[in-house]
């Protein structure tokens, strides 16, 4: 049930219906009011809803679906995701691959030699593929690197014939 959420029961003084079965409340007989608290309005002022119910059938329904849409709800998990469908040995081999990839790439931003580039481009393309075997391909968004620095690591390797447009 809702946490703000009062029943009160009394006697019907005027008629009205149900908010749940909608026939009618008959004045004289014994009901339930339902008052729930919505929050405070535009002023600070408390906002309330209510709903009168016949005090068997009609209450024991309200409460039940009150408690349904309380209880049962979907939580909306925000952030990255924890897991993934990579085991804790293969999560931990993609790990080490990626920051080896990572690693060459650095040492390709950090180089000018056209045959260490070369190299270097090979051992990040064997790298690549062993990556995408453990747990698929890699997301280039999510590399820390700006902007200027991918374009200076696609310029050398386009120098040396490497860059295939990825």
């Amino acid at each position: 049930m809702s946490v703000t959420c009062r029943v009160t029961t009394s006697r019907k003084s005027v008629a009205g219906p149900c908010a749940v079965c909608r026939k009618d409340l008959s004045s004289g007989i014994v009901y339930s009011t339902v008052m729930i608290h919505l929050g405070q309005g535009k002023y600070g002022k408390a906002r309330y809803v209510g709903a009168k119910l016949h005090l068997g059938i009609c209450l024991a329904t309200w409460l039940f679906r009150d408690y349904d849409r309380f209880s049962y709800r979907e939580k909306k998990s925000v952030g990255r995701p924890i897991g993934g469908l990579l085991s804790p040995e293969d999560r931990q081999k993609r790990y080490h691959l990626v920051r080896t990839y990572d690693r060459v790439l650095r040492y390709i931003d950090n180089t000018d030699d056209i045959e260490r580039i070369r190299m270097l481009a090979n051992r990040a393309e064997g790298l690549m593929i062993q990556i995408t075997a453990v747990g698929g391909l890699l997301n280039r968004k999510l590399s820390r690197r700006s902007s200027v620095t991918r374009e200076r690591i696609i310029l050398k390797l386009r120098k040396v014939g490497m860059y295939d447009g990825r």
